[in-house]
């Protein structure tokens, strides 16, 4: 049942948001050029890397930075600034959700660079197709204003993660169906208020 769920939301999310998301990929060639996309290796459902696309928000020089944002990010362009506000770079991994390799509701797929920092009961989440959305996503509203200029990536090792993947990790032990129902509808109503919801969006990665 969560396998149909995927399938039939990914693709209505592909068909329904597509007219807004094509807006801001023409937006994004038109004021940053190519490439439109922005491709980041994650890790997937056993540990297995994968290639997770994204409308690109970034200078594209800049997109070899860290592989966190922090408040008032210089990479982002205005453009992007509007195209994460909307959630809108997220649209193509509606196409990962149909393909399998995602999830709606499940933990964030993490920069491989970060296995290193999990713990055994943490890999218990490689089981898992990493997700669109997740209880985790929802409780880090404010992260970027939580991780500082001077070195975020070990602020993000050390503070955020774990309890990022804490979470994730009571989630997927008594998830359900309705459950994963219920993140969606949290997730969609945080989109819809623009983001004034007390709840948001995943923490932001390249």
């Amino acid at each position: 049942m969560k396998r149909a769920l995927d399938v039939v939301g990914g693709l209505l999310g592909l068909v329904l948001i597509a007219p807004v998301a094509l807006v801001g990929a023409v937006l994004v060639w038109t004021t940053m050029g190519r490439p439109v996309w922005f491709g980041a290796w994650r890790m997937g459902r056993e540990g297995l890397p994968f290639r997770m696309w994204k409308l690109r928000t970034m200078r594209t020089v800049a997109d070899r930075g860290a592989p966190v944002t922090v408040a008032g990010d210089p990479r982002i362009t205005t453009v992007g600034r509007w195209l994460r506000a909307c959630h809108l770079d997220e649209w193509p991994q509606f196409w990962h959700v149909v393909r399998g390799e995602m999830s709606l509701v499940g933990p964030r797929p993490e920069d491989p660079q970060f296995l290193c920092d999990y713990t055994e009961a943490h890999r218990a989440l490689l089981r898992h197709r990493p997700g669109m959305t997740s209880p985790a996503t929802l409780a880090c509203v404010d992260e970027a204003s939580r991780l500082t200029h001077a070195d975020p990536v070990d602020q993000y090792r050390r503070v955020l993660l774990p309890a990022k993947l804490a979470m994730d990790l009571d989630y997927c032990n008594r998830a359900t169906l309705w459950s994963d129902i219920g993140v969606l509808w949290c997730t969609a109503r945080h989109i819809v208020r623009g983001g004034r919801a007390r709840h948001a969006s995943h923490p932001r990665h390249q």
